[in-house]
């Protein structure tokens, strides 16, 4: 057929013509062979190194600085967390003028946006701590702001940073997913300056991690829970790095016609044994008697005491000659 002809020739005359004007070859690099197990990982470009290699011999050996306050970390990373309205903002103001009184500048870093709120706590806990505290409310996620914030820290002097709150502070991020987790470490690692950060519980009270996370408890390097206990308001020590684990605290807070007055911490083993003390009589007690006479005069809205709880500040008072044992049980002295 003529037009079959035609139409053939005319298609190769296109042939010829795009293999005539097409690019030359480029030549391709053959990828390396991954080894077996990674076949579906991506292949990935180191990013640049901001510090150059130093040998560990190199490193000054020397002991961890002492913490501040006796709270802090005093080169990284604090959490402080507990539920909402537990107390958390009136620890941190008598925290904040702790600081104050031992040398250092303190910047808050305000999400929550309380201004009035802080200068009242701290104003009224100690009016002179107010020259040494720096306040800012800034906007965005921490780790967009921590070129301004660094900024801060030479036009303020700032040697703390505390934040208000991690919640917050992450713009609407999960907290509970591990990359926001590290998001926010490498923030805070970026500040410079040591920095007290204030979180909370999950809703089923997990009080060992903040948010019930594993990963905001590993990247920190120290982290405080404030709990009510039986013996009242505790802050107990979850992690420590480099540090002896200290022991849990009594927290009392102080109200005087709505301003906060006063902030206590005293021994936790100290208060339970004093409660323990005050049932005791010339008659011998048992555990099991101590521990429901205890719970019996507790408040409702209080867990119970707990029977290892009470029997290790009955020991502890036994040494110091606070109370005896005789026949089967537990005696006033």
């Amino acid at each position: 057929d003529h037009g079959m002809v035609e139409r053939a020739r005319v298609t190769e005359d296109y042939a010829e013509q795009a293999v005539m004007e097409a690019p030359p070859p480029v030549d391709m690099p053959v990828p390396e062979p991954m080894p077996i197990g990674h076949a579906t990982e991506p292949r990935r470009t180191p990013g640049p190194l901001t510090e150059a290699p130093v040998r560990l011999d190199a490193i000054p050996n020397e002991p961890p600085a002492p913490l501040l306050i006796d709270r802090l970390e005093p080169k990284g990373h604090t959490i402080l967390f507990g539920p909402g309205g537990i107390g958390k903002g009136s620890l941190t103001s008598w925290w904040t003028v702790e600081l104050t009184r031992e040398g250092h500048t303190v910047l808050i870093v305000d999400y929550e946006r309380h201004p009035d709120e802080w200068r009242r706590r701290v104003g009224s806990l100690d009016p002179e701590a107010l020259t040494s505290v720096y306040h800012v409310t800034p906007t965005g996620a921490l780790w967009q702001s921590t070129d301004r914030l660094r900024d801060m820290v030479q036009a303020t002097e700032a040697s703390v940073f505390i934040i208000d709150s991690i919640v917050i502070a992450c713009a609407g991020r999960d907290v509970v997913d591990p990359g926001t987790a590290a998001l926010y470490a490498q923030a805070v690692a970026a500040l410079g300056v040591p920095v007290l950060s204030l979180g909370h519980n999950t809703k089923l009270g997990d009080t060992r991690y903040p948010f019930g996370s594993v990963f905001w408890h590993n990247l920190a390097r120290f982290t405080w829970s404030l709990t009510m206990e039986a013996t009242g308001l505790v802050l107990a020590c979850r992690k420590s790095n480099n540090y002896a684990k200290p022991a849990k605290r009594d927290v009392r807070l102080d109200w005087y016609e709505g301003t906060l007055g006063d902030v206590r911490e005293t021994s936790h083993s100290e208060a339970l044994a004093d409660m323990a003390l005050e049932v005791l009589t010339r008659e011998p007690m048992s555990l099991a008697q101590i521990v429901d006479r205890l719970n019996d005069d507790r408040d409702e809205d209080l867990p119970p005491l707990k029977k290892n709880s009470v029997h290790q500040a009955l020991k502890r008072a036994r040494k110091l000659g606070g109370c005896g044992y005789r026949g089967n049980g537990y005696v006033s002295t």
